[in-house]
């Protein structure tokens, strides 16, 4: 693990991982309507090009919160979304919800503290099983 604390500190980080099979750039949470907060994260963005990006969310905000936050996070660009914390909702209609409304994909869940271990790609079967809990899969 390395941390990086400016935007150019990234050309010389680079290097020193190239025979990762992947590299996740966590940047310090930030707030959504801090504009400035926003410039500083599209200049480390700048930086990767051709990097996948993901926005992550957790899954017990509000509806309309998760909304506001893609919204502005939209507009410094990221291509798939993460949901945290699933194991401490009872719900899912307000994320197949954000899903439908913003036709972002969504490519990871967290469901748990432990990482590596409860961080999973999403499917099908997982949405399944927590609307039909009866039903064998």
């Amino acid at each position: 693990m390395e941390t990086l604390y400016k935007p150019e500190d990234i050309d010389s980080a680079l290097p020193r991982h190239q025979d990762k099979d992947l590299i996740i750039v966590d940047t310090a949470g930030r707030c959504q309507k801090d504009t400035e907060e926003l410039c500083e994260l599209n200049c480390f963005i700048e930086k990767l090009p051709s990097a996948s990006k993901y926005l992550v969310l957790s899954a017990t905000s509000k509806y309309t919160d998760m909304i506001d936050t893609i919204r502005c996070f939209g507009r410094v660009g990221f291509d798939h979304l993460i949901f945290t914390k699933i194991d401490e909702t009872n719900t899912i209609g307000p994320l197949l919800a954000v899903l439908f409304k913003t036709g972002k994909s969504l490519a990871y869940i967290t469901n748990g503290q432990k990482v590596p271990e409860d961080f999973r790609k999403a499917n099908f079967d997982f949405f399944n099983s927590r609307l039909f809990p009866d039903a064998n899969y």
